[in-house]
Parts: C-alpha cells; sequence; structure tokens
C-alpha cells in the first residue's frame, strides 16, 4: 500500500463534499418536496459545508505552515551569509 499525500487527500475530499453540497442543495430547494423533507436535505448540506470548511482550514494551515518553513530557511541562510567575514 503505497503512502497517502494528505494535501491530495484534502483536496479529493473537497472535490467530494462540493458534489455532495451541491445535490444537498438541490434537493433542500427542490419544489417538488414537501417541507420536512427539505428542511433535512438542508441540515446536511450545512452539515457539508461544515465539513468541507474544516478541510480547507487544515490544507490552509499546511500551506500557511510549508510557507513559514520556507521564510526560516530564507532567513537563516540571509543571517549566515552575513556573518562571513569579509564579504
Amino acid at each position: 500500500m503505497s503512502p497517502v499525500d494528505p494535501q491530495e487527500y484534502r483536496e479529493q475530499a473537497i472535490v467530494q463534499l462540493t458534489e455532495l453540497a451541491n445535490e444537498a442543495h438541490s434537493r433542500a430547494t427542490s419544489k417538488y418536496l414537501p417541507t420536512d423533507v427539505r428542511q433535512k436535505w438542508s441540515r446536511i448540506a450545512t452539515y457539508i459545508h461544515q465539513t468541507a470548511n474544516t478541510v480547507l482550514k487544515a490544507y490552509d494551515g499546511h500551506a500557511i505552515n510549508e510557507k513559514l518553513e520556507e521564510l526560516t530557511r530564507r532567513v537563516e541562510e540571509l543571517m549566515e551569509e552575513a556573518e562571513k567575514p569579509g564579504e
């Protein structure tokens, strides 16, 4: 079994959640379904959006951490260069 890339997994999850949210929204706004059924679909759509938001926050957090690590490396490199005598 090959290792799972967390970022790729999150991207796939967002695509699937978006598809599910679109379907739930469509049913929640359908004029052909009874009100109680539409309310249930509305709750499901809300829950799907909350889940997607959680996944996106994790995705954003990972991307921010990568940028911070890159910036830290660059600052450390510049500090090392500045400490070298005669340059």
